[in-house]
């Protein structure tokens, strides 16, 4: 017949072999814990760096788009200005210098001012200057339409024109959205091959990635 004290040292030994198996899951249930916690924080450190990375790629290409489309205009406007104005300007001093009439004189330096103010136009639009973008490109889309004789419809709603004439937008955007309208307009009066013109804007909310963000 089994002894009694050895019953109850057998019950103790595994009381105490279920502790340890017990504190052994515990151990292991924390280190899992603690192992997620670390594998989430390392996931989120490297989405962070993902999109750090590629918001630094965006300005990088932002700035190579300007500084290329800053050359192609300073090139745009150097040979305008010898196309046009030297040359009118080279004509003008012949025409002083022989026995051409001063009317003729006058007309080729009248042409020459005209040709330096449309320049400038193209440099610093003076409708930015003196109201707001959209109502710079509303004035822009009419002297077209005056110009061109196209048909022009122009739809800005409400929210995008507010944004468009709030300080969310730097002065370097508003004159680069200026620009691309503008350059817009050209190309469909030069290619499009048609008289009819829409223009229009409105604000959308895009979430990509993250909290989001607005656009035109």
């Amino acid at each position: 017949m089994p002894n009694l004290f050895d019953m109850s040292s057998l019950a103790n030994d595994a009381q105490a072999l279920y502790g340890i198996v017990q504190t052994f899951i515990l151990f292991f249930i924390i280190l899992a814990l603690v192992f997620f916690a670390a594998l989430v924080a390392i996931i989120a450190v490297l989405i962070k760096m993902r999109l750090a990375d590629d918001s630094q790629k965006e300005t990088a290409e932002y700035a190579s788009h300007v500084l290329n489309a800053q050359e192609e205009e300073r090139s745009r406007i150097s040979a305008e200005l010898h196309d046009t104005v030297a040359q009118d300007l080279k004509a003008a001093v012949t025409f002083l210098e022989s026995d051409k009439p001063v009317c003729e004189t006058r007309e080729l330096l009248l042409k020459c001012i005209t040709q330096i103010r449309s320049i400038c136009y193209s440099i610093v639009p003076p409708e930015l200057s003196g109201q707001s973008l959209s109502s710079a490109l509303h004035s822009l889309c009419y002297n077209f339409k005056n110009k061109t004789g196209f048909e022009v419809s122009f739809f800005f709603k409400e929210e995008a024109s507010r944004l468009l004439d709030s300080n969310f937008l730097s002065e370097l955007q508003k004159l680069s959205i200026y620009r691309i309208v503008q350059e817009s307009l050209t190309n469909i009066q030069k290619h499009a091959g048609t008289c009819e013109v829409s223009v229009f804007a409105r604000k959308d909310y895009k979430n990509e990635r993250g909290g989001g963000y607005t656009y035109i």
